[in-house]
């Protein structure tokens, strides 16, 4: 797993062992490496365990978009990887373009809208 390459013009989806993912869209041109950590824009409902009153949790707005948060560099140890479905994608541009994790409302618009 130590020969993963990561691409700055894609979007990745990583699956933890415990069911929670990520979406990951590299800074740049990366591979996984010896230490495994990759440097790009991440929306991760990985630290689901933290209170939902964390303030990672809420958006310069206001809103509280547990228990999804914003993140700038994710580890791929032992996590399974792919490359962002449709949908996916939709949501980490969306994501790209307010700087910050859509709201469950935000998602459910950008897949209506996919479809129409």
């Amino acid at each position: 797993m130590l020969n993963r390459q990561f691409i700055k013009a894609e979007t990745y989806h990583v699956t933890s062992g415990d069911g929670t993912t990520a979406l990951l869209h590299p800074f740049y041109n990366q591979n996984e490496g010896e230490d495994h950590i990759i440097s790009g824009f991440i929306i991760s409902n990985m630290n689901k365990h933290w209170d939902s009153e964390n303030v990672v949790f809420i958006r310069k707005d206001g809103i509280n978009t547990y228990p999804f948060k914003k993140g700038n560099s994710i580890s791929v140890n032992g996590r399974k990887t792919r490359l962002a479905t449709k949908n996916e994608k939709l949501i980490m541009d969306f994501a790209i373009k307010i700087n910050d994790v859509p709201t469950n409302s935000e998602i459910r618009n950008i897949k209506i809208n996919s479809v129409i």
